[in-house]
């Protein structure tokens, strides 16, 4: 299916189509791999950081609204994911040291 706008597509997810959320991860995956991985070295990171960046977006696409614009959405979710993976390796890194 095509979709005329960013609009229409987040409609479409709302609605819960497979085929808007397949095209959302094939506009966005390159962008946004390129963007988390300026903040993370590990590759394995990086693809475990946009799987979950995608599976929220799933999660919540029914609350999402179709006047918000979808790059913003899907940064603003892959940036929090990011920082969460950071913070969670520092946590690890601290209690496998013993400071934690």
């Amino acid at each position: 299916m095509t979709y005329e706008s960013e609009a229409e597509l987040m409609r479409a997810l709302a609605d819960n189509s497979v085929d808007a959320f397949n095209r959302i991860y094939e506009l966005y995956i390159r962008r946004l791999r390129a963007h988390v991985s300026n903040m993370v070295q590990d590759p394995d990171d990086v693809e475990d950081i946009l799987q979950e960046t995608f599976v929220n977006l799933w999660r919540y696409h029914e609350r999402i609204d179709s006047d918000m614009s979808l790059s913003t959405l899907l940064f603003t979710i892959a940036h929090r994911q990011t920082l969460n993976s950071l913070r969670r390796s520092r946590i690890s890194a601290a209690v496998l040291n013993g400071g934690g």
